[in-house]
């Protein structure tokens, strides 16, 4: 029997893995939308009232995220390292439509971190890769 469960996990690691672009249904998460629970390309703008993006990436040295929303609000930013654990934060003072903050890479190890970018309606994940 845990032989038996143990194939159907590997058959369907194994179907994700082939799918194009990612192991998240099909596509590429260097920037999704959470709704309800469930992730959407952030591209489709699919109940999204937050556009996020930044750049460079990948980057070396700093990092700008510029955020546009549809109505005013605070936005709560959050860098988290491959492990999870918190590299950066910020917290905007005040409700804007537009938000940009930079955030510097220098002190940061090689790899890959998370962005997270939090208004009262909407959250965004951005992947960025550090060099």
């Amino acid at each position: 029997m845990r032989l038996y469960i143990l194939l159907i996990f590997c058959i369907c690691h194994v179907a994700l893995l082939a799918q194009p672009g990612s192991l998240i249904g099909g596509f590429n998460p260097d920037t999704v939308t959470i709704k309800a629970g469930k992730l959407f390309p952030a591209s489709t703008g699919l109940f999204s009232l937050m556009k996020a993006s930044g750049f460079p990436n990948p980057t070396s040295a700093s990092y700008t995220v510029q955020v546009a929303l549809e109505q005013e609000d605070q936005i709560q930013i959050q860098l988290f390292d491959v492990y999870g654990n918190r590299q950066y934060e910020y917290q905007s003072s005040s409700p804007s439509k537009n938000h940009n903050q930079t955030i510097d890479f220098s002190g940061l190890a090689i790899g890959y971190y998370t962005l997270r970018i939090v208004s009262s309606t909407d959250v965004q994940l951005l992947r960025i890769e550090k060099l």
